[in-house]
């Protein structure tokens, strides 16, 4: 459960997120950050709203950074 006092104190922790569609004046294929709480649930109770329904229509994608593969030299 996210309290209000951990909302203002500290919003460190982000979510990059793909939109799949137009939303909240951002074009199809805009890559944005988004705050999130420290357990990754996102802050603004829009983008959790979208989120949730991303399961069903698909209108938001999360953005998993991949760790970059080491390279042995030869």
């Amino acid at each position: 459960m996210i309290n209000e006092y951990e909302n203002k104190a500290f919003t460190g922790y982000k979510k990059k997120i793909l939109l799949n569609a137009p939303l909240k004046n951002h074009p199809a294929g805009h890559k944005l950050d988004i705050d999130t709480d420290k357990d990754g649930v996102p802050l603004s109770r829009y983008w959790r709203e979208r989120l949730k329904d991303a399961k069903v229509d698909g209108c938001v994608e999360i953005i998993t950074d991949k760790p970059k593969e080491k390279r042995s030299k030869k």
